[in-house]
């Protein structure tokens, strides 16, 4: 069975492409140390949440669960919506390998667990649902526990889908249809709006879909969007979360602490940083200070690291046993993410930036200008005249962004990532949105959670955030 589509060109991919050792010398560059880009004027950056939701719903999207059990010799369990935008990942648990590491806390069909050493007397349920060995988690999607930050992210979710069911009073298919439509208006209302250039946006919304096409049958999400455009918040990922823990809910006396990539990895099931298999609740995350909030009891909305051709210095040395490699999951040492993602995508054959431009009907992105005017963190490359004529397309869709300003994608990456999110939107059964035969797109949406504090049409990740933390933002 074809897993992902592929994006129709408009010209054939050339033949020549940049070798493996100016893949692996560019992402070298990419991950050398460079300060945070200048934003563009006016711009006060995507807050750091928004990192994490796009890595879950990028992982939503791709989330594929297969049951040994169907048929003859097995089947996907999710095969009618397999890259529908429908947050199938939040409903379920996967089998349990053993005794549960801690108490659970279940409701509407899924599930959290207590974490440790967690003050009576609020809700502690601010963990995955873990069971046997070293704590393993138990969602649908197995990639929950990547890291800490997508960890809490699902828990995030969970927290919000069980508190709604709560306040609106609804139970079975009405609550898991209630969470889905509210966190698709997120990404339609919100996370959307700030990645994408309002007039990509709109020319979605009014006319259709040019690169991405969901066809008569099953929708499979482009493996362009998979392997390399999706990936600009790679970018976006902070050296350091200062104030990762913060005092909550409030008064409670936990001391703040800083959280580092290495720190994300550590609180994993993976990392070893569990505790008697529960994550320490001195470790949980709220998410209050990292979406868009006028608290003033609350420290600055920590923003993520405008969207770039560099991700932060310690992506150049991820141990492998903390960020397992499905592909070679038995990989000892470390590895440089840019030049992984770099390789694999080459190894797919993804077209280049360049051609991907000319498929979208836009005029190009000057990559030799781009590396020219940044001789000092790219060198030699700026000379290479086959990287600049086929640039890789993740490469491409930073370059862009970083020189529209970093506050969001560029032309093309905007494009391929507006396109796929509403393909996959449209793909889902309880969805927001309809398509006409025109292109043109009419919104179903009204929320009913916090109806008072924000615009009907809208639901934002801060009102997420409030709901799973009983109303407080």
């Amino acid at each position: 069975m074809q897993l992902y589509s592929r994006i129709p060109l408009t010209a054939p991919a050339p033949a020549v492409t940049p070798d493996d050792a100016t893949l692996d010398a560019l992402g070298e560059a990419m991950t050398a140390y460079l300060p945070d880009l200048t934003l563009s004027a006016g711009a006060s950056g995507i807050p750091a949440a928004y990192t994490y939701l796009g890595q879950f719903l990028a992982h939503d999207m791709s989330f594929m669960a297969w049951n040994p059990l169907l048929g003859g010799s097995g089947g996907w369990e999710n095969a009618q919506a397999l890259h529908a935008l429908d947050f199938s990942s939040l409903f379920g648990t996967a089998p349990e390998t053993g005794a549960r590491t801690s108490q659970w806390e279940e409701r509407e069909d899924s599930a959290l667990g207590l974490a440790a050493f967690a003050s009576p007397g609020f809700q502690r349920a601010f963990d995955l649902p873990r069971a046997g060995g070293q704590g393993a988690h138990c969602c649908p999607d197995s990639r929950a526990d990547t890291n800490l930050a997508l960890a809490q992210m699902q828990v995030l979710m969970t927290r919000f889908h069980q508190q709604a069911s709560v306040d609106l009073g609804r139970t079975g298919t009405a609550a898991r249809e209630t969470t889905q439509r509210h966190l698709q208006a997120v990404v339609l209302t919100d996370y959307l709006r700030r990645i994408v250039p309002d007039d990509v946006f709109q020319d979605v919304m009014a006319t259709g879909r040019k690169l991405v096409h969901t066809g008569p049958g099953l929708f499979l999400i482009p493996i362009e969007f998979a392997a390399a455009c999706c990936r600009f918040g790679h970018s976006m990922v902070r050296e350091s979360y200062v104030h990762w823990a913060i005092d909550y809910p409030p008064g409670s006396g936990f001391a703040q602490q800083t959280a580092d990539l290495s720190t994300l990895a550590y609180f994993t099931s993976h990392g070893g940083g569990l505790i008697n298999g529960c994550q320490p609740f001195t470790w949980c995350q709220a998410w209050r200070h990292m979406v868009e909030n006028a608290n003033p009891d609350l420290p600055p909305t920590l923003r993520a690291r405008p969207i770039q051709a560099s991700l932060a210095p310690m992506f150049r040395e991820l141990e492998r046993a903390q960020f397992p490699d499905t592909q070679d999951p038995d990989a000892t040492g470390t590895f440089n993410l840019a030049q992984r993602t770099l390789r694999r995508g080459a190894a797919l054959g993804l077209p280049s930036g360049q051609t991907l431009a000319a498929a979208a009907g836009l005029g190009g992105f000057d990559v030799a200008e781009f590396l020219d005017a940044r001789r000092p963190r790219f060198g030699a490359l700026a000379d290479d005249a086959t990287l600049i004529a086929h640039t890789p397309l993740w490469f491409y869709i930073l370059a862009e962004a970083e020189t529209a300003g970093g506050a969001g994608l560029g032309p093309l990456g905007a494009r391929v990532v507006m396109e796929t999110f509403h393909a996959a939107l449209e793909a889902a059964d309880a969805s927001i949105i309809s398509v006409a035969p025109s292109g043109a797109t009419t919104v179903n949406f009204t929320r009913e959670l916090r109806p008072g504090d924000g615009v009907a049409e809208r639901f934002a990740l801060s009102d997420v955030v409030a709901v799973a933390n009983g109303g407080v933002l």
